[in-house]
């Protein structure tokens, strides 16, 4: 073979390898790109869910209607914090984001439900420690004088604020952390937990 064609086999060669190894490279940073963002359908069927919320949190829901279907939204990391430092309206203090939730029927968003939906998630172990330094929080500021005054309640994000859920329709097991809320009212909302007062 003349060494002229053997070197220009050899060039070839290595152009092609060169070629695969970009396309390679280029395929493993696609799939580390930016995370999907639609809405995630929670698993379950027959009114009862399950959806897999932000660090950890499972939100279980119960009595949905048949043509419904819940959705967790995707939570950035700066989002989760603007949500943590937004103002609160009859809340003290946010210390957990378990997740932001909607429901579609045939791709519609829904508000209104004929009859309560009921919705569950409880306190982590991380998120004591959040909960102790509101408690602590509170009492620094003097606007309470013992964390004993300090409760922790479900809240939601409504119009760029933290509100709590009516209490008529919120029980809590203080033991294990759960928070459970009936609704029959929903937008597309951020849910958590804050302190009261």
């Amino acid at each position: 073979m003349d060494r002229s064609l053997k070197h220009d086999l050899i060039e070839t060669r290595g152009l092609v390898w060169h070629l695969l190894l970009v396309l390679l490279v280029a395929a493993i940073l696609t799939s580390c790109g930016p995370a999907d963002t639609s809405p995630v359908p929670c698993e379950g069927g027959g009114g009862k869910y399950a959806c897999q919320g932000l660090d950890g949190h499972e939100i279980t829901l119960t009595d949905v209607p048949d043509d419904v279907i819940p959705h967790l939204l995707y939570v950035s990391p700066e989002r989760k914090q603007e949500l943590l430092d937004a103002p609160t309206d009859g809340t003290a203090c946010v210390f957990m984001i378990a997740g932001d939730l909607d429901f579609y029927r045939n791709g519609e968003l829904v508000t209104q439900f004929e009859s309560p939906v009921t919705i569950t998630y409880t306190i982590k172990g991380q998120d004591l420690e959040a909960y102790a330094q509101c408690q602590a929080k509170l009492i620094e500021n003097k606007i309470v004088e013992s964390k004993d005054q300090v409760n922790y309640f479900p809240i939601y994000f409504d119009n760029s604020v933290w509100r709590p859920f009516n209490p008529d329709n919120v029980s809590i097991d203080t033991q294990s952390g759960m928070m459970t809320i009936k609704f029959t009212s929903w937008g597309d909302r951020p849910i958590g937990g804050g302190t009261q007062p």
